[in-house]
């Protein structure tokens, strides 16, 4: 399976399991839901994901919700975004973040998504008026958890860059106005913009 449509199916997986649920029943309706068959090597290839996934979502919370859209504004635009899980337990927030990345470079990837990490926390601590007592990334495909700051000053400052970053989209139209990166991913989908002359 491609990582981009492997990502979605266990994003969709995380979405509806729920603990009584035959978790490879559902990864087979979910696969064939993507116009896949479900056979041994697939099961096989997502049974990691699946069982990082469980071991990590308990269900004894006072309330939990999946893939929870959010809509914040900043300045004069809203951002829209989806938290993969909220666990509330005693009037504070646990935000979690699935990622199903290959995990050859766990510093950089922690890097790259601390920021939207960040953004969750700071989108639900505005939204809800709660407290956020942890913000994790959840690599699945080794089951590692790792937090990610949260406190007011992390939070002021995510919230201050990602400011300046509309500002400085609202005022350059061009795309040579904008650096280019040294480190594109192959599998991105704009990665063409970074090879333009």
């Amino acid at each position: 399976i491609d990582s981009i449509t492997k990502g979605e199916i266990i994003h969709k997986f995380c979405q509806y399991y729920k603990k009584g649920i035959n978790p490879a029943r559902l990864m087979e309706r979910i696969v064939n839901s993507f116009g896949l068959e479900y056979n041994r090597d697939i099961e096989q290839e997502l049974k990691v994901y699946m069982e990082n996934y469980i071991k990590h979502c308990s269900e004894d919370y006072d309330i939990f919700y999946t893939e929870k859209e959010f809509y914040l504004k900043v300045d004069d635009v809203y951002i829209r975004g989806k938290i993969d899980r909220i666990n509330i337990r005693d009037g504070k927030a646990e935000i979690l973040d699935f990622k199903t990345n290959r995990v050859c470079n766990k510093e950089n990837l922690v890097k790259m998504y601390e920021p939207q990490i960040q953004l969750y926390a700071n989108a639900f601590k505005r939204i809800a008026n709660m407290e956020i007592e942890r913000a994790a990334i959840v690599f699945l495909e080794t089951g590692e958890m790792v937090e990610i700051r949260t406190d007011k000053e992390s939070l002021e400052k995510n919230y201050e860059d990602l400011r300046e970053f509309i500002r400085f989209i609202n005022s350059n139209n061009s795309i040579r106005q904008y650096e280019k990166t040294d480190a594109c991913e192959t599998y991105c989908r704009y990665n063409i913009l970074c090879t333009m002359n």
